[in-house]
Order: structure tokens, then sequence, then C-alpha cells
């Protein structure tokens, strides 16, 4: 049949985790963009299509206001868009310390497993030795009780 070179018992057992599996920090986003690019970026705009050949150089004020509220709007989604990506990096940050901690706290779990099965170990061996004595003294004890009875039954009343 099917034969293994695994144990039947369970799954293997996966390695210790230590400090080295957490990753390190990302580096940081550059500096953000002040809000009052709208206006030069508007103006790069209007003086782009100012300077078109092919009848597009003017525009009439409709057209501008326009410009300026699709300007407006993509500098507003960058703005969000920054301060989504640095909510997410804050978070990775947080994760990253949650991790650490939780690294921690699987070494000092095992740590204090293994101490507590050498304290058991020790404790049962002490309790060993006691019954051990324990055993021995009543023995002592029966032996004794045994001879008193044996030299009274020996002796004539």
């Amino acid at each position: 049949m099917f034969e293994s070179s695994r144990p039947v018992s369970g799954p293997p057992p996966l390695p210790p985790r230590t400090a080295s599996h957490v990753a390190t920090s990302a580096p940081p986003l550059p500096p953000r963009p002040p809000s009052t690019t709208v206006t030069p970026t508007t103006q790069l705009l209007s003086n782009r299509h100012e300077s078109l050949p092919g009848g597009y150089g003017t525009m009439s004020e409709a057209q501008r206001s326009r410009v300026r509220s699709i300007q407006r709007d993509l500098d507003e989604t960058a703005e969000i868009a920054h301060d989504t990506i640095a909510n997410m990096l804050e978070r990775g940050e947080a994760l990253r310390d949650i991790e650490k901690r939780a690294v921690t706290l699987l070494v000092s779990g095992e740590v204090f497993q293994r101490n507590s099965q050498n304290h058991t170990q020790e404790r049962q061996t002490s309790l060993r030795w006691q019954r051990s004595l324990f055993g021995c003294a009543l023995c002592c004890v029966l032996f004794v009780i045994v001879c008193f009875l044996f030299w009274l039954r020996r002796q004539p009343f």
C-alpha cells in the first residue's frame, strides 16, 4: 500500500519564530505637496492651451473654469491618496510592532512551558522520594510491632 517516511501522528512541526521574521520599516514618504498648487497648475494648463496651434489657443471662461474644477478635483484626489498611503504605512508599523510583541510572547510562552515541565518533573521526583521514605518508615514500624507481638507471646503471664 501507501507508505510514508513521515509519522502519521500529525503535520511536521513549524520552525520557531524569531525576531528575524519581522520585516524592516519602510522608507518615509516624500513631503506632502502644499495645497496651493491648484492655481499654478491651472495657469500652466491655460498657458499651454493658448500656445497650441490650430485654433485651440483661445479658451472661453467656462472652459477655463472647467479645467480649474478638474484640476482641483485631481489635487484633492492626490491629497486623499497621499493620506491613505500615510495611514497604510502607519498601520504597517503598528502591525510590525504587534508582530514583534507576538514573537516575544511566543518565546516567553515556550520558556514558561519548559520551566513548568521541569518543575513538574522535580515535584514528581520529590513525591516519589517522600512515598519511598514513608513506605520504609511504615515497614519499620510494622516490623517493630510484629517483633513486639512475638516478644509478648513468648513472655509467660
